[in-house]
């Protein structure tokens, strides 16, 4: 079952409370987390590779949870050695989350700031833009950051990375369910399960899909249990 754990971080939260985890992961995570200027980027990006470690443990166990991840041909991490696991992760502002599933997946998550769409002009399509503009001031900020999740989670499902010209995707987020233009070979399904106001979340499954099974993450053990149990 294609599984999406979402964990809030709570606003105390600091690094120093995960050094025992962050000693588990492999050198060039902790390299990468390490690397960040911000703490709470650092935090945020420790935090999303626990919640995926630890899906992954609770189905593969916890020396493939504490293994290196390989990378596909654009950089996507993948769990070497088994095909059919897929997973994606994403962090901002308040939240981490990750999605596994048997089949490729994408997810994102977004704080929601006042961007307008003249400030992602080079990434929207011209059916996006117009969409974006004919709505309300007001309006635009949630539109336009429910459109980006929802093209950055199928961006991601894709595992393509900056292969994809962004703008060459149009996302029908005007319609109901939104709809990826032009059709794809394959059929992906969109969803936007609710978190906050202040967020957007966006998942990218390919069909046939299952339920989706949302996990609300509360604490730190259960983020870590799949990588910290012995």
């Amino acid at each position: 079952m294609p599984t999406l754990a979402t964990y809030r971080i709570p606003a105390d939260d600091r690094l120093a409370r995960y050094e025992r985890a962050l000693g588990l992961l492999p050198a060039d995570r902790r390299a990468r987390i390490h690397g960040f200027r911000q703490p709470a980027d650092a935090l945020r990006s420790l935090l999303g590779e626990l919640l995926v470690r630890s899906l992954i443990g609770e189905r593969l166990g916890p020396d493939v949870a504490r293994a290196p991840f390989a990378r596909g041909p654009h950089g996507k991490p993948r769990v070497a050695g088994h095909a059919d696991v897929h997973f994606n992760l994403s962090h901002s502002g308040d939240w981490a989350v990750c999605a596994v599933d048997s089949q490729p997946i994408g997810v994102d998550v977004e704080r929601i700031v006042p961007l307008t769409p003249a400030d992602l002009g080079a990434a929207l399509s011209p059916a996006e833009r117009a969409y974006l503009d004919g709505l309300a001031a007001a309006a635009r900020p949630v539109a336009l950051f429910r459109l980006w999740t929802l093209k950055e989670s199928h961006t991601k499902a894709l595992g393509l990375g900056l292969a994809l010209e962004p703008r060459e995707l149009t996302i029908a987020c005007w319609e109901t369910p939104p709809r990826i233009m032009p059709p794809p070979a394959e059929t992906w399904v969109l969803d936007t399960p609710p978190l906050d106001a202040d967020h957007a979340l966006a998942v990218c499954r390919r069909a046939p899909v299952t339920p989706l099974e949302i996990v609300s993450v509360p604490t730190l053990p259960t983020v870590a249990s799949g990588l910290l149990r012995d």
